[in-house]
């Protein structure tokens, strides 16, 4: 069987292999976070998240689910991040607004547990150091 030479581009395109990549949980989870909080800065992720978020936030930017959107007016100028066109139709989304409302995830996966992990802000409770019983000498007589 042969084709004509001008049908090969989208011959090979059809023949070709498309080799489909999952993000990972990390990045899944930054992803989220942006898309609900744009524009956000990676502090800001990073204090939601609780860990550091420079590899996926990188995934993200090369799979070119999001963008750099600006700088933050505060201090240091942070890159601010937020979604682009190719996340809305990776997702199959017409609008950002077509995102679940946290209401319908609630409803759908139940309240969110009593004991959420602590935020970055948040202090850890410092264990108090042992109480030593003060000895008191005695006197006979």
């Amino acid at each position: 069987m042969y084709t004509l030479p001008e049908y090969s581009a989208w011959i090979e395109a059809l023949l070709t292999k498309v080799k489909k990549q999952r993000l990972s949980k990390a990045a899944l989870e930054t992803l989220s976070i942006i898309a609900y909080k744009q524009p956000v800065t990676k502090v800001e992720i990073d204090q939601i998240r609780g860990v550091q978020s420079d590899g996926s936030i990188r995934t993200l930017l090369e799979r070119e689910l999001i963008a750099i959107t600006g700088r933050a007016p505060s201090v240091g100028r942070p890159l601010l991040y937020g979604t682009i066109d190719k996340f809305l139709i990776h997702f199959g989304l017409k609008d950002i607004s077509d995102l679940p409302k946290l209401e319908e995830m609630e409803f759908a996966t139940g309240p969110a547990p009593a004991s959420l992990p602590l935020t970055a802000t948040q202090e850890l409770p410092l264990p108090l150091p042992p109480v030593e019983a003060e000895t008191i000498p005695t006197n006979p007589g």
